[in-house]
């Protein structure tokens, strides 16, 4: 799913980008760079607070971003399940429809096998063409109550699939969510 590989570089990339975090980096120059400090042209081979706070600053510009891209690819997951509900609801609804057709057609294709024996029976009050339109008829039928069995079996193997997609999206989005928790515990 394209969803959660995105979400997948974007854990990676935050991950990353906490990494480069090094508290330590903070902490007021002593000894040696203190020393090195104090000389003009030594002083610019010594990092600055005020450098280490501007990468800082940089790198929680990039996990704050990372953090809403994360949030928006959940999101994105939450709205695709929620239609995939309504898909879900509505091949419900046309295997239901697909049933009923099908008892129907059934129903009727027995009507007119009824038909073709008493027409059998009683040949001589029948044109060969009626029985044979009949019969085409029937035939018809038979082969469309065929093919709608084969579309509610599609159907039915749809909404099994959907299930499937619908359960891997709520993994992301709630795997994304958990990482997040993780790794930025303040949010």
């Amino acid at each position: 799913r394209s969803t959660s590989i995105e979400a997948s570089k974007l854990v990676s990339n935050l991950l990353g980008e906490l990494q480069e975090v090094d508290i330590t980096d903070l902490d007021e120059p002593r000894g040696i760079k203190k020393l090195l400090r104090k000389f003009p042209i030594l002083r610019k081979f010594v990092t600055s607070v005020e450098k280490i706070k501007a990468k800082y600053n940089t790198i929680e510009k990039n996990i704050d971003g990372i953090v809403q891209k994360l949030e928006a690819t959940r999101q994105i997951a939450i709205r695709d399940n929620n239609l995939l509900q309504k898909q879900f609801e509505n091949n419900c609804d046309y295997v239901d429809q697909l049933e009923d057709l099908i008892i129907a057609g059934k129903i009727k294709s027995q009507e007119l096998e009824d038909t073709i024996s008493t027409i059998k029976n009683n040949s001589q009050d029948y044109e060969s063409y009626q029985i044979s339109d009949i019969i085409e008829y029937k035939n018809a039928l038979d082969k469309r109550i065929t093919d709608l069995a084969m579309l509610r079996f599609a159907f039915k193997q749809s909404l099994t699939q959907i299930r499937i997609i619908q359960r891997t999206n709520m993994m992301d989005a709630n795997n994304t969510e958990s990482q997040i928790a993780m790794t930025i515990p303040h949010l």
